[in-house]
């Protein structure tokens, strides 16, 4: 079962927001929701992991908790594909 989620957190003048997002489009990894740290909640959720900078992007699990994060734009495509490619198992 894959019930994970994953959410990246950009800014409207960030460049490197648009270079990752223009990554992921041509990864065909568009499965996130995109939230704008002009929002306090979604910049404090950041600062919280130690992000001092966007773009950041935060896999978490069916239970909503965080699993894993990267941050910047520079990984190579197979950071990103891994990162998109997780499963999440209940406990049985």
């Amino acid at each position: 079962m894959s019930d994970g989620y994953v959410k990246l957190y950009t800014g409207n003048t960030c460049s490197a927001c648009v270079t990752l997002k223009n990554t992921l489009a041509r990864l065909n990894l568009t499965d996130y929701t995109e939230c704008d740290i002009a929002d306090d909640h979604h910049r404090d959720a950041i600062l919280a992991l130690g992000h001092r900078s966007i773009p950041v992007l935060v896999r978490y699990d069916y239970l909503h908790s965080v699993c894993d994060s990267m941050g910047g734009a520079n990984s190579e495509d197979v950071q990103y594909t891994d990162f998109f490619d997780f499963r999440f198992n209940e406990a049985t």
